[in-house]
């Protein structure tokens, strides 16, 4: 490996040249088109040639096209070739087609083959086409066979298709067969279709049957249809039924469909009714429909009414239409009205559309108006367009001013257009201008389109010039195209 490779080893995506081979250790030249996630061993797309079946210690050469998502043993999608079998001890050849998501044992999808009742212990052969998530025992789908009713100790075969999340007992979906009921105690046969994301109890989808009822103590009978995300409580979408306002201590019988992703308390969409303002100490009766993400007060997108102003302290009517992300102060993507100034202290009005990610001041994307100079000390008016990811310093894509060549300490103008993501001077994309060759120490003039990701040393897509050979301690020019992520 070059002395210089851990720069590469950070997710550059060498598109075209000899480096990859001289990399790996091997002398035959090699064309790729790479997209590369995390470091260039574990999740470089090697998409052509030998090196793949040189790693695993293979000799026979492979062809693969490939999405690689962790490390190259963990989350390699081997599409085609004999090391699957290899890997698992199997002396069959396999061929499959696969999408990997965490490490090969545990998140590898099967696709076909005798190697899943072979790791299950079963003698039986299977042919299944699964979706796997986390492990192998845990999240696998097993979508044919008796392997399930084996685990669960049951004696009659099943024939079941499963989306499974996360553990075989807590987010299996049981979609056909009397081990639901086993499970919950009940005696009476249930038949279900489930979309299930954590526990059996907390997050498992009764469609159909008393479960429900019988869990929260309620004698009366439902039929539900939901879409559960947490725990049976506080993110079951009760959606008809007296249950939630029978939660809520309320008397007055509700109708709801909603979409629930916490708690019911906190993240449960009161689509129609008096609760939200009663939640909120408000008399006046509210229709909303909600997207909800975290808390009701944090994170509850308040669609239509007089709340919003009444929690910042303001005495205007306020109508939003809004996508919240985290609190309410700090994500609240404020569409319409002066709160925006206030909260920076300006006396200007100011009429924003904006997409807000982290906190106010260092992710709000403040897209009109002098705030940013006055934040960044200028007193030059400046009009942008940006999208901010982390702080408003190190993040924020100053699109158009002098404030770029200011904070390098650089006398000339620049106009730039750029996708920052980390810091400013690690993963900004300096886009047009001197500034690249005199952060390298180079003398020569650099024209760059970039699009970076983590640090500039490690993750800069160096779209052309002479840079990065001298990077690598190579004499030879090259030209290349690329798209780094970490």
């Amino acid at each position: 490996m070059l002395p210089d490779a851990w720069t590469l080893a950070r997710g550059f995506a060498i598109c075209t040249g000899r480096i990859p081979n001289e990399l790996h250790g091997s002398k035959a030249p090699t064309r790729w088109t790479c997209d590369v996630h995390e470091r260039l061993l574990g999740w470089f797309a090697i998409c052509t040639g030998r090196i793949p079946n040189e790693l695993h210690g293979s000799k026979a050469p492979t062809r693969w096209t490939c999405d690689v998502h962790e490390r190259l043993l963990g989350w390699f999608a081997i599409c085609t070739g004999r090391i699957p079998n290899e890997l698992h001890g199997s002396k069959a050849p396999t061929r499959w087609t696969c999408d990997v998501h965490e490490r090969l044992l545990g998140w590898f999808a099967i696709c076909t083959g005798r190697i899943p009742n072979e790791l299950h212990g079963s003698k039986a052969p299977t042919r299944w086409t699964c979706d796997v998530h986390e492990r192998l025992l845990g999240w696998f789908a097993i979508c044919t066979g008796r392997i399930p009713n084996e685990l669960h100790g049951s004696k009659a075969p099943t024939r079941w298709t499963c989306d499974v999340h996360e553990r075989l007992l807590g987010w299996f979906a049981i979609c056909t067969g009397r081990i639901p009921n086993e499970l919950h105690g009940s005696k009476a046969p249930t038949r279900w279709t489930c979309d299930v994301h954590e526990r059996l109890l907390g997050w498992f989808a009764i469609c159909t049957g008393r479960i429900p009822n019988e869990l929260h103590g309620s004698k009366a009978p439902t039929r539900w249809t939901c879409d559960v995300h947490e725990r049976l409580l506080g993110w079951f979408a009760i959606c008809t039924g007296r249950i939630p306002n029978e939660l809520h201590g309320s008397k007055a019988p509700t109708r709801w469909t909603c979409d629930v992703h916490e708690r019911l308390l906190g993240w449960f969409a009161i689509c129609t009714g008096r609760i939200p303002n009663e939640l909120h100490g408000s008399k006046a009766p509210t229709r909303w429909t909600c997207d909800v993400h975290e808390r009701l007060l944090g994170w509850f997108a308040i669609c239509t009414g007089r709340i919003p102003n009444e929690l910042h302290g303001s005495k205007a009517p306020t109508r939003w239409t809004c996508d919240v992300h985290e609190r309410l102060l700090g994500w609240f993507a404020i569409c319409t009205g002066r709160i925006p100034n206030e909260l920076h202290g300006s006396k200007a009005p100011t009429r924003w559309t904006c997409d807000v990610h982290e906190r106010l001041l260092g992710w709000f994307a403040i897209c009109t108006g002098r705030i940013p100079n006055e934040l960044h000390g200028s007193k030059a008016p400046t009009r942008w367009t940006c999208d901010v990811h982390e702080r408003l310093l190190g993040w924020f894509a100053i699109c158009t001013g002098r404030i770029p060549n200011e904070l390098h300490g650089s006398k000339a103008p620049t106009r730039w257009t750029c996708d920052v993501h980390e810091r400013l001077l690690g993963w900004f994309a300096i886009c047009t201008g001197r500034i690249p060759n005199e952060l390298h120490g180079s003398k020569a003039p650099t024209r760059w389109t970039c699009e970076m990701h983590e640090r500039l040393l490690g993750g800069f897509a160096i779209c052309t010039g002479r840079i990065p050979n001298e990077l690598h301690g190579s004499k030879a020019p090259t030209q290349w195209t690329c798209g780094v992520h970490e």
